[in-house]
């Protein structure tokens, strides 16, 4: 099953702040992002040593823009002030039963400010309202703080540990996962 409409190109978190899909011309800009944040990236983010030059960064939009065209996933830059700051999207959509689980990250410099935290809200929002989805998910490293703060701080319930779900940075690591359906959002709890 695909999506019943296209994804919106844009959404707008504040008005200096903004989701937007990529574009070809975004790709020396992602690239020198997550090379410059390499180090404090690749922590929690296996995929971080794959991109390896700009041309790399150029196949990951053509490839998210391709899912996107499909219904298949959703992707965003976040952009603060028109600079790309990181990145937010769904993996797969699960359209039999309207469910995804969420990924997001941002440059090291636009930490602290509870930006991700505001990203995510209105991404849920958008998810939920407009691409009409029951469930939401996340998941992420048990000893990913920040990843779970940003759980925690969107109201999403606790569901349990997915033991050795990853292989990151040469071990397995555990997952938390989190969830928010559509009955929790709707009665506020986020």
């Amino acid at each position: 099953m695909s999506l019943n409409k296209v994804p919106a190109a844009e959404l707008f978190v504040e008005p200096t702040i903004a989701l937007r899909s990529f574009r070809i011309d975004d790709a020396a800009k992602l690239f020198f992002l997550v090379n410059s944040n390499h180090r404090y990236l690749s922590e929690w983010l296996p995929w971080v040593p794959t991109v390896q030059s700009p041309a790399d960064s150029c196949d990951f939009i053509k490839h998210q823009n391709d899912l996107m065209a499909c219904g298949k996933e959703i992707t965003y830059g976040i952009f603060v002030e028109g600079q790309l700051s990181g990145c937010i999207g769904t993996h797969a959509i699960d359209w039999p039963n309207k469910k995804t689980s969420l990924g997001y990250w941002l440059g090291r410099e636009q930490t602290g400010k509870k930006l991700m935290q505001r990203c995510a809200r209105t991404f849920i929002d958008y998810l939920f309202t407009c691409m009409h989805l029951n469930r939401i998910e996340i998941r992420c490293a048990t000893q990913n703080l920040a990843s779970r703060r940003i759980a925690e701080k969107l109201s999403m319930v606790e569901e349990g540990v997915l033991r050795e779900n990853e292989w990151l940075n040469g071990r397995y690591v555990d997952h938390i996962l989190y969830g928010l359906t559509l009955t929790e959002y709707q009665q506020g709890l986020v």
